[in-house]
């Protein structure tokens, strides 16, 4: 007779979200992008809600880049109340789940589309055809890591620390690659220019 745990589909999608959840917050493999119009006069835009972290941001296709509050404060007392075309954005971590733009829109020509591309947390998979990571292509090759995860929390449970610790070094094995590779672009070559 068997002593063996028997695990619930609802145990199991738990653990496989927890490691893709893992996966994601490791390898910051995960970009998703959004877009919204200033308004004349607001300072605070709130952020997605999947929001990690910022990638880039642009207005009207023209990158805005990134101060610090610290640095804004350097080159200005009264930076809080200047207003004008927005040259940089910021994340005052007082006020999370906003960004802020400085300076401010205050009028129709300083206003504009704001792109913003950004590390992104990844929706819970619910059921047996949801892919991990947001079905994103490129991140494919690495949904076996996940059941790896579970087996590992599967065998711990069940007392096996020895195949717990062989599972979870093969998700660990799988992560670094992800970490690794999902953002490099081998065939990106900036300095070769033109043909020969």
């Amino acid at each position: 007779i068997s002593t063996r745990v028997i695990f619930s589909n609802a145990q199991i999608n738990d653990w496989l979200n927890e490691a893709q959840a893992i996966a994601a917050d490791r390898s910051w493999c995960v970009i998703t992008s959004s877009a919204f119009d200033l308004t004349s006069g607001s300072t605070y835009y709130s952020l997605p809600t999947a929001f990690r972290a910022v990638y880039r941001v642009t207005r009207d296709f023209l990158e805005i880049k990134e101060m610090s509050l610290r640095a804004l404060d350097g080159k200005s007392g009264s930076w809080e109340s200047s207003s004008g075309l927005p040259l940089y954005y910021f994340i005052d971590f007082s006020r999370r789940g906003n960004i802020g733009f400085a300076p401010f829109p205050n009028d129709t020509s300083s206003t504009g589309t704001i792109r913003m591309s950004y590390y992104s947390d990844v929706s819970d998979m619910s059921s047996d055809t949801d892919q991990p990571f947001g079905s994103i292509a490129e991140l494919y090759g690495y949904h076996h890591a996940l059941p790896y995860y579970a087996a590992h929390k599967m065998a711990l449970i069940d007392g096996r620390k020895t195949v717990a610790d062989q599972m979870y070094g093969f998700f660990e094995l799988i992560l670094k690659t992800m970490e690794e590779k999902c953002q490099a672009r081998p065939a990106y070559l900036p300095s070769a220019i033109g043909r020969q």
